[in-house]
């Protein structure tokens, strides 16, 4: 269930709240095909290099068989079909310590949440899993993960709510940075 509150992810949302609104007005909402571009080329260049650092990262075999969804791939397919580049982004450091990943994976995963809204309005714009907007079909195609993912954060031996903020903001901080450096080459202010 996409609602299931955790303690954990109950502390993390609240600690998130206004970084999230912060992101979330960045991007803005958008309307037309340009728009769709300006969203496309800022989260791919934000994933590409928040995903990056988890390749290969070695979890903890209390993750089961549970891995995060990284989304790379697919949002490399889309900017190819529509002719896209991302901006170029510092790679992130992996996270260190077992909250900061939980941390970082918070981010990422709660992305879905909001993934159905965007396909959405991308569908209503033309875009498709086949047409630019694969990364939001891959997103949404497993709604149960986050109810997973807060089965794992919860199962989590050792947590540390600053650990894990403080990776959050890392995190949440670089896709920010991404929509400025899409505004910076496009003249724009805001969402």
């Amino acid at each position: 269930m996409l609602t299931h509150v955790t303690p954990r992810r109950n502390a993390l949302r609240l600690r998130m709240r206004d970084t999230h609104e912060q992101l979330d007005d960045a991007l803005g909402a958008f309307a037309s095909v340009s728009d769709y571009y300006r969203y496309l080329r800022a989260i791919a260049g934000f994933r590409l290099a928040a995903e990056q650092p988890l390749h290969g990262y070695a979890y903890p075999s209390w993750f089961g068989a549970w891995r995060p969804a990284l989304i790379s791939p697919l949002l490399e397919v889309d900017l190819a079909h529509l002719a896209l580049a991302p901006p170029v982004m510092e790679p992130l450091a992996p996270p260190q310590t077992i909250s900061a990943l939980l941390g970082w994976i918070y981010t990422l995963e709660g992305a879905a949440l909001g993934a159905r809204l965007i396909a959405r309005r991308a569908h209503a714009l033309g875009f498709g899993e086949m047409t630019g907007a694969g990364h939001l079909a891959g997103q949404i195609g497993h709604p149960e993960r986050w109810a997973v993912f807060l089965d794992v954060l919860e199962a989590a031996p050792v947590f540390e709510i600053g650990e894990a903020e403080q990776a959050a903001r890392v995190v949440f901080g670089h896709a920010h940075r991404a929509v400025q450096r899409v505004d910076g080459r496009e003249g724009r202010q805001n969402g």
